[in-house]
């Protein structure tokens, strides 16, 4: 399995709950707004493409892989999330 970063951008007024409970169902962490982290089996382009089947044409999308020992900093993330980003990365 691999983690992945999920970004995205709705350039439209359409809601993303579809996608937001796609990924959650999937066993996704969400980080902050429109970003997400998701273990999966997927390469990087196969999980942009599924997150692109929600969403808009004009949408912004960013997939990137997260691994261990990736360096990160927070500022103001929910405790929960602070702690998930600590055990996974």
């Amino acid at each position: 399995m691999v983690m992945y970063l999920i970004g995205y951008e709705g350039r439209g007024e359409r809601p993303y709950d579809r996608l937001q409970e796609a990924i959650d169902q999937r066993g996704g962490v969400h980080l902050i707004d429109n970003l997400w982290a998701l273990e999966c089996d997927s390469d990087a382009a196969s999980l942009r493409d599924w997150v692109h089947d929600m969403m808009d044409d004009d949408d912004a999308i960013i997939v990137m892989q997260l691994k261990n020992g990736n360096h990160w900093a927070s500022r103001h993330l929910k405790t929960s999330v602070n702690d998930w980003l600590k055990t996974h990365i």
